[in-house]
């Protein structure tokens, strides 16, 4: 069935549609239930028994596929091969305690057995179902700060919590409700504590207490029982969907780095340092908004945290991979969003991904663009020597601080706000080198005519801009003539149509909408949209789409 499924990738077909996806995936189902079948792994173990008389450098290659037999049915390979050498060892009290008898009170006794009923006992063993687990997992954030109010549910079973702030509630208010329960009662044992840099009770209180990677946030999960591999696995791919989710609002490449570190009941804990930049996070640390996006959407989180469908889960290792790739001018983050395109392209129901673009991404990088170039044109005036103004007031709502905030927020611009008052900004930057962009801005919605040129000046440096990035992307693809500097040249573009893609479809499974609806629909408001512009309706009022 599969060499039947691979004519739908033969050179010069279309890419896959929908209906081959389910089959592929149908295929993929089917043979994973194949393998993860408890008989499947006594077989293989029965076989390298009898090659290891016959052939033993066979039964040697052969132990590897065990191991990912036993790894694929949920088992930890270690702790579960550990358990059969203590069987063929006899072992008494591991060969009770897998019949169900009464073990010895002696560890190291043995058991008497044969051979042959030793093997039968490893038979049921490997039979058995995998060591499942759960509980309370501990992962960090390194050079990521959560400012007040310090601590950020998002829903019952996830927490984040500014690393200073916790390491110091532990010691000076234990009984504080916002110090969770599995650290209050750590109370004085300090090798419990010390994987949160707090085991020394009289540095961690010191606001000057510092630990490689600070600043940092704790992120605390409670997962159900699952397969001990999978413990580990889940909890960190909630983590770094939620550092990839805050990078949509955020260029925080070198902020909010998910360490190797870990800690948990079930799987012991384990710490280790990682290399980061200090210099570049110290940049990009004044304006990183992460934790105020991520509270923003908190509620959304809440309902879809840890993940549980499929959607998001490859939502969320798309941006990722985004996220990994935009530190870097690799050629391979070309190919990287041209597959992230591709993905989206798939859940908006149309099969090939250059009308996906042209049909979606093309009108919402035109509409982001003119939207971006408002708020650029008013913030080179706002910090110009300008200064206060009459219009601020206006303009930028005096709206309280939302959580979570930089030190350095500044809060949001009223783009439509802008527009309604643009000959007076004018006015006002009258004589200003930063009053150009205004002024510019000004002339570009004075009327119909000079809209309809903007829009047509900017859908053309689309299409420009996607051309070379197509051309480029297929040189990369079948080895054609390529310079670093074209790729990177493109390679921002590129991001950013990845971007406008992957933004919206993970907004839409947060607020549970169907995505080949919700790309339909908002494909149809910017229809609209532009139809209204080009009419001649004023800027200030065609522009701005409904909140969905």
């Amino acid at each position: 069935e599969l060499t039947q499924l691979r004519k739908g990738f033969q050179k010069g077909k279309d890419p896959p549609d929908e209906a081959l996806r389910r089959q592929l995936q149908r295929l993929s189902t089917a043979a994973r239930a194949e393998v993860t079948k408890p008989e499947l792994i006594v077989m293989a173990w029965r076989r390298i028994i009898e090659w290891g008389d016959s052939d033993p450098r066979r039964a040697e290659e052969s132990a590897g596929v065990l191991r990912d037999l036993a790894q694929l049915n949920g088992h930890d390979p270690d702790h579960l091969f550990n358990r059969v050498d203590r069987v063929l060892a006899d072992n008494a009290w591991h060969i009770a305690a897998i019949r169900g008898d009464q073990p010895p009170d002696d560890l190291r006794a043995r058991a008497g057995e044969t051979a042959e009923t030793r093997l039968t006992v490893t038979d049921t063993l490997l039979r058995g179902p995998a060591r499942q687990v759960g509980g309370v997992v501990w992962l960090e954030y390194l050079q990521a700060e959560l400012r007040y109010p310090w601590t950020l549910p998002l829903g019952p079973h996830i927490t984040l919590y500014h690393g200073d702030f916790l390491r110091e509630m532990v010691h000076q208010a234990p009984d504080d409700p916002r110090v969770p329960d599995d650290l209050r009662e750590q109370g004085d044992n300090r090798s419990g504590l010390s994987w949160f840099g707090a085991g020394d009770p009289e540095q961690a209180v010191l606001a000057d207490h510092h630990e490689p990677g600070d600043p940092r946030v704790f992120l605390r999960l409670e997962l159900p029982e699952m397969p001990s591999t999978q413990l580990l696995a889940e909890a960190r791919e909630t983590a770094e969907f939620l550092a990839a989710f805050g990078n949509l609002a955020s260029d925080n490449h070198d902020l909010w780095l998910l360490s190797n570190s870990y800690l948990s009941p079930a799987l012991g804990q384990s710490k280790s340092a990682m290399v980061v930049s200090h210099e570049r996070a110290e940049r990009q640390r004044t304006s990183d908004i992460t934790a105020t996006h991520l509270a923003r959407y908190a509620d959304e989180l809440a309902r879809h945290l840890p993940l549980r469908t499929s959607e998001l889960r490859v939502a969320g290792r798309l941006m990722v991979w985004l996220r990994q790739t935009g530190a870097t001018d690799n050629p391979a983050r070309v190919v990287l969003c041209d597959r992230v395109i591709e993905q989206v392209c798939g859940w908006a129901g149309i099969t090939q991904p250059w009308r996906f673009t042209e049909a979606s991404l093309r009108p919402e990088w035109i509409h982001s663009r003119i939207r971006t170039a408002i708020l650029n044109s008013y913030n080179r005036l706002r910090f110009s020597p300008l200064g206060p103004h009459d219009l601020q007031e206006v303009i930028e709502p005096n709206e309280p601080e939302p959580p979570h905030a930089p030190g350095s927020w500044i809060g949001p611009t009223n783009l439509k706000a802008v527009l309604e008052n643009i000959d007076q900004l004018a006015t006002l930057a009258e004589g200003l080198d930063h009053g150009v962009a205004i002024q510019r801005l000004r002339q570009r919605v004075a009327d119909r005519d000079s809209v309809r040129d903007w829009l047509d000046e900017l859908g053309a440096e689309f299409d420009r801009r996607n051309a070379r990035l197509r051309r480029t992307r297929n040189a990369l693809m079948h080895g054609g003539p390529i310079t670093v500097e074209t790729v990177n040249h493109v390679s921002e573009f590129s991001m950013s149509l990845a971007n406008l893609a992957i933004g919206p479809a993970v907004n839409l499974l947060l607020k549970d909408r169907d995505l080949t609806d919700g790309f339909l629909d908002n494909g149809a408001e910017l229809t609209r949209c532009f139809a209204r512009l080009r009419e001649g309706v004023p800027v200030s009022e065609a522009l701005f789409l409904p909140e969905p």
